[in-house]
């Protein structure tokens, strides 16, 4: 909303920076291999090398968001005035989401804190609700021309840039969360697959909060066309939310 190139300057010097970083620090890590030798000790030096590219892969996707943002620029695109007075509450919303899931997996790393770490996955989910509505909404204004095509392929990679930021921190949480429960070394994958298939109170219990949180503020915003909205194949994002509160 308020372009400053020195801005997109300091986001470039900080990638390269923890590019850097994660460079060094990788190094150091695998330069204690020699000296590992029990098995507890391995499984925490993997998960110390999978958190750092992760931290490094966020940069990327932050640095993915400059890059759309300087490509409407220069296209001289512009969100049509309908369009832009719903994006900029929306986009406030999820940038909320992004930023909390964020600093959970900043401090759950530093303090290698499981509990914590367990909320992050929920949290994670309803990012990706998020993101659907918000898709689903943007869409409605591109097939009734409301906004421009072009306009709307660049909303749609910034909302998947921001949904990939929190899969990583979500990584970082499971990863995490092995220190505890070593049966999930290995299988992480099918570890949140069953986590969100299952009937854990504690996950269900955190998403109905974040979802209640987020979801509240996101249905206040006066959409383009509510109605149709839910029409557009009961979009994902509504399916998926009625499946998940059916569930709850």
């Amino acid at each position: 909303y308020n372009y400053d190139p020195k801005r997109d300057e300091r986001i470039e010097a900080r990638e390269n920076l923890l590019d850097s970083m994660t460079d060094a620090t990788n190094k150091y890590v695998v330069s204690l291999s020699p000296h590992v030798t029990r098995d507890v000790d391995n499984r925490r030096q993997n998960r110390l090398l999978k958190s750092l590219i992760c931290y490094e892969r966020i940069g990327d996707l932050a640095v993915n968001i400059t890059n759309e943002v300087e490509k409407l620029r220069e296209e001289n695109k512009q969100f049509s005035e309908t369009a832009l007075r719903e994006l900029r509450v929306a986009f406030d919303i999820i940038m909320d989401a992004v930023e909390e899931i964020i600093g959970m997996a900043v401090d759950c790393t530093k303090q290698l804190n499981t509990f914590d770490a367990a909320k992050i996955e929920p949290l994670e989910e309803v990012i990706d609700d998020l993101v659907e509505d918000l898709n689903a909404r943007h869409v409605y204004r591109m097939v009734n021309s409301i906004c421009d095509p072009i306009n709307g392929i660049r909303y749609q990679s910034i909302l998947t840039n921001l949904e990939h930021i929190s899969d990583k921190c979500s990584d970082i949480a499971i990863y995490i969360i092995e220190g505890d429960h070593t049966d999930i070394f290995g299988r992480e994958h099918s570890y949140v697959h069953e986590l969100h298939h299952s009937n854990n109170h504690e996950y269900m219990q955190s998403y109905a909060d974040d979802y209640s949180r987020y979801f509240k503020a996101l249905d206040a915003i006066p959409s383009v066309s509510d109605h149709v909205i839910e029409d557009i194949a009961e979009a994902p994002a509504e399916k998926s939310r009625k499946e998940q509160s059916e569930r709850l």
